[in-house]
């Protein structure tokens, strides 16, 4: 990474002062040097040294984020000179680089340099920062202001006034758990904390086709108080799986961006002004104007749930689970052949049992690639357990697998009887059946009795592809 970071120059009409502000986000440790001239021709070509006893050697910032400032008051003299608004300040990497910035007038926007636009003579192996560490005895009436821990609310600042805007709020990443401790979903909500309007945005980083899955929708928050909330599925498709530890975008459409990691437990909180990285370019205030922002809220009523303070605009939004005609419309692949078997008593079976079968219904290849999927096994909410139950594969169209279940079994403390329901899940296609445990016979599941229901969070080509289906022995 290297040297890396910005310099600001904010001028502040309380104190009739402007702060050198030097934010550090490389890996190397910079101490950043100052010198101030009249004309920008004379910042540019002068080799007169600092005014240390004044204004210091370098002020050092350290690496990973940190954030150091020094003040400049109108009127104290640099080297004889007053300061004031029009000067130059010459900033410097010394032996290896400079920047020249024009001091803003009082009432002006902060003016901004990256390292990476200075003018480098040198390289990062030949900054020197000896004698810049405080204390040196080399900086006499300097007042500095090193690694603050104020840092993040000073940047926030300084981008508010650049760009204009000014949002207040939170993210927030929960992982909702199972009764079993697994985790059910994820919620992901934005709170407006402020004044301004503003669209909370969400997607996963690594998606490898953004067109492919399920989407996720903007989150509009129009005033102070209110709130979005929006649901992902664990194993949902978005592009890309969702699973704990997964990387998602978390923006303030038009201002700012930050990637952080879906929890494995708990609750991340993400501070949208201080926690977010902006974005290049100008700010669109369309973006942050109330009437359309509601217009945006208004639209993804069917999609996000949305409150003001406490009041409930809509309800909870669950995902939707598709039969019959609008499934099969839906869907990709028609679903495998399922029949479920009442089993008699028997010497293996004391009390008897059922025979679960499935087969493939799927082609050989689909758009040149083989196709399959793993099967696995649940019964009720709670009752999975890999080693009872071992999920297993099925490939192309006739591929049969079956699974016997003894009456009276406990999986996962769930036990097996009539009536119980049995969950059948073919991972990545989306297909999922539910009936429950007969009492004698056999039953294939019909779309007419909803035993057969298709979620296209739950359709992901890549899971039905060999590289993940042979991963499993069965």
């Amino acid at each position: 990474m290297g040297v890396k970071g910005k310099c600001y120059i904010v001028p502040d009409e309380a104190t009739r002062s402007w702060k050198l502000v030097v934010h550090n986000t490389g890996d190397k440790l910079v101490g950043v040097t100052n010198n101030i001239f009249t004309t920008k021709r004379m910042a540019e070509t002068s080799d007169r040294h600092d005014d240390n006893n004044n204004f210091g050697h370098g002020m050092l910032t350290r690496a990973g984020g940190g954030v150091s400032w020094q003040p400049f008051k109108e009127g104290k003299a640099f080297l004889g000179t007053p300061i004031k608004a029009g000067q130059y300040i010459r900033l410097g990497l010394r032996g290896a680089a400079f920047g020249i910035v024009k001091l803003p007038e009082f009432g002006e926007e902060p003016t901004e340099i990256d390292f990476a636009d200075f003018h480098w003579y040198g390289n990062e192996n030949s900054i020197q920062t000896n004698g810049m560490e405080p204390g040196a005895g080399v900086h006499g009436r300097a007042v500095m202001h090193h690694n603050v821990k104020d840092g993040e609310s000073i940047l926030a600042d300084i981008m508010d006034r650049i760009n204009g805007i000014k949002v207040d709020g939170k993210a927030r990443l929960r992982a909702i758990p199972t009764d079993v401790g697994t985790i059910s979903h994820w919620e992901v909500e934005f709170e407006n904390q402020g004044e301004t309007p503003f669209i909370g945005t969400i997607a996963f980083d690594d998606a490898e086709d953004k067109n492919e899955g399920i989407g996720l929708e903007s989150m509009a928050v129009p005033k102070k108080k209110s709130r979005a909330i929006q649901r992902i599925e664990v194993g949902g498709n978005y592009g890309v799986e969702a699973k704990p530890g997964a990387d998602v975008r978390i923006g303030v459409r038009g201002l700012s961006h930050g990637v952080f990691e879906l929890p494995r437990a708990g609750e991340v909180e993400i501070d949208l002004r201080h926690d977010l990285e902006r974005n290049g370019g100008q700010v669109s205030d369309e973006f942050f104007n109330k009437k359309a922002v509601k217009e945006k809220r208004a639209e993804k009523l069917d999609k996000v749930q949305f409150f003001d303070g406490k009041k409930k605009l809509n309800d909870e939004i669950k995902p939707v689970t598709y039969y019959a005609e609008d499934a099969l419309a839906r869907s990709t692949f028609d679903p495998p052949k399922v029949s479920l078997s009442y089993l008699k008593a028997s010497d293996e079976l004391p009390e008897g049992g059922w025979r679960v079968t499935v087969e493939s219904t799927f082609p050989k290849k689909y758009k040149k690639e083989k196709v399959g999927a793993v099967v696995s096994l649940r019964l009720g909410e709670t009752g999975w357990d890999p080693a009872m139950l071992p999920p297993k594969k099925i490939t192309a169209k006739g591929d049969t697998k079956s699974w016997v279940i003894p009456k009276g079994a406990l999986v996962n403390n769930m036990e097996a009887q009539t009536k119980t329901p049995l969950h059948i899940h073919i991972k990545g296609s989306g297909w999922h059946f539910e009936i429950p445990l007969n009492g004698r016979g056999m039953v294939e599941p019909t779309h007419d009795k909803k035993e057969i229901g298709f979620r296209e969070d739950q359709h992901n080509i890549r899971q039905m592809r060999p590289e993940f289906y042979e991963r499993c022995r069965q």
